[in-house]
């Protein structure tokens, strides 16, 4: 069994690698397109600049030009740097779009970020806070026309950051891993596909459970610069744990019977593994800067498909057997019912007078039900004195007859060693025939102690 595992950890651990070093190997090629693209924008850029500058000096000639050169020479400059240069985060500007933020580097130095959501500031610490926030600060961020000056270029440049991470399509109900050298980085809300695997519910059934997180930063110089990894590498383990740890106190019925609401559930009830915080979410937007607004539970099913087979049979046979549950109530309900009726008119039969006249004999019976029915309501101890021992005898043989009947035992509550029960009497003064407006059923042959 040791070497089993054993050997089960290394394929687990080569199967990593490869990943591994696919990721990487994804990630180098990204990163050389991207530098290749940076760098062809900035020569194709200087070409032009360089072009217009030249054509002035060579061909204009005269105070005349002078006045053009001075004027022409800024605006050229200005489009190559807002056109050409920017868009790739070269040279001295940088374009960061609407509710995007980047972050800036001197050297291998943190700078600061440029960009914000309309009606954003930032803090001292770079929390993302309302405008009129008040501690809400003036970064000297300058912008013309969107576009954000960078002063100190070469020496400072645009932060570059490799992120992995996964989007759920609906229309095709897949998600797809996306791989990408992000130069800016959303503030505003976005959904990331989470999906927990492994995880167990109450009665240790393997679940597979998936999940839209729609998070946002709310300080991204802690998301980016906390840990040296993407800041979604550090959540999303994080939310699967706690996936894991919660879904373990229920069962794969009540969290299917309660889907639409589990995502609440999981976003106010995920606990904080160190009990730092209120809550998983809490520790999350404290230490990483990343809120999450909301989680959708997209799915739930087994691990692998053995498991949704087997995770199928069990709910149909759940359902079967409340259904079954359900029916049995209800004809173990009317056997008590039946049972009961038949003891009375046992005991009625016992009572009566024998009338040689049929209807004569079922007066009789009438006469003595009413009398029996008016002690059970009116006096209890008085029905238990006169009646009680004849209502035992016959209860005792009727539920011999009903446990024989069809080879099905149904169960009775059973009077105890000192006499008939409060139980007992409540089935019968809950049975229809001890409703007055009842119509009374002929009976047949009285049922007596020598039958027994």
């Amino acid at each position: 069994m040791v070497a089993k595992k054993t050997e089960e950890n290394v394929k687990i651990e080569e199967k990593e690698d490869r990943r591994e070093t696919s990721r990487r190997r994804i990630f180098e090629t990204l990163r050389r397109e991207e530098e290749s693209k940076q760098f062809r924008a900035f020569i194709f850029g200087l070409f032009i600049f360089g072009f217009i500058v030249l054509f002035e000096f060579l061909f204009l000639y005269g105070w005349l030009s002078t006045i053009v050169k001075i004027i022409t020479i800024p605006i050229a400059f200005f489009l190559v740097q807002y056109f050409i240069w920017s868009p790739k985060d070269t040279g001295w500007g940088a374009c960061p779009e609407e509710g995007y933020t980047k972050a800036v580097m001197h050297g291998n130095q943190f700078a600061g970020f440029i960009g914000l959501p309309s009606g954003k500031a930032f803090t001292k610490d770079w929390d993302v806070v309302n405008y009129d926030h008040p501690e809400a600060c003036n970064r000297n961020d300058f912008s013309i026309m969107g576009m954000h000056l960078i002063f100190k270029w070469p020496f400072a440049k645009i932060y570059w950051k490799e992120t992995e991470w996964e989007r759920w399509y609906p229309t095709t109900k897949t998600a797809v891993i996306r791989r990408e050298i992000l130069r800016q980085f959303s503030l505003l809300p976005y959904p990331h596909y989470i999906e927990t695997e492994d995880a167990e519910d109450k009665k240790r059934m393997k679940l597979r459970v998936k999940k839209n997180v729609v998070m946002r930063l709310t300080n991204p110089k802690k998301a980016l610069f906390q840990v040296t990894t993407s800041w979604i590498d550090v959540v999303k383990p994080i939310v699967q744990a706690g996936c894991t740890s919660y879904i373990k106190r229920y069962s794969l019925k009540e969290m299917l019977s309660n889907k639409n609401d589990l995502g609440n559930e999981l976003l106010k009830n995920m606990p904080d593994p160190e009990g730092k915080y209120g809550s998983l979410v809490e520790m999350i937007e404290a230490v990483y800067g990343v809120k999450i607004e909301s989680i959708s539970v997209l799915d739930i099913s087994g691990s692998d498909q053995d498991e949704q087979d087997a995770i199928k049979a069990m709910a149909i046979a759940e359902l079967e057997k409340e259904a079954t549950l359900i029916k049995s109530s209800a004809i173990a309900l009317s056997s008590v019912i039946e049972g009961v009726d038949a003891v009375f008119t046992a005991v009625v039969h016992a009572l009566a007078d024998k009338k040689d006249d049929q209807k004569e004999q079922q007066t009789e019976y009438i006469r003595i039900e009413n009398q029996i029915k008016e002690i059970a309501r009116n006096d209890a101890a008085e029905f238990q004195k006169k009646y009680g021992y004849l209502f035992e005898k016959c209860f005792a043989f009727i539920y011999k007859k009903m446990v024989l009947k069809d080879g099905k035992v149904v169960e009775i509550t059973t009077p105890d060693s000192k006499g008939l029960t409060g139980d007992f009497l409540s089935m019968i003064a809950t049975a229809r025939m001890m409703n007055n407006s009842d119509n009374k059923k002929e009976v047949g042959g009285p049922v007596t102690n020598n039958e027994e």
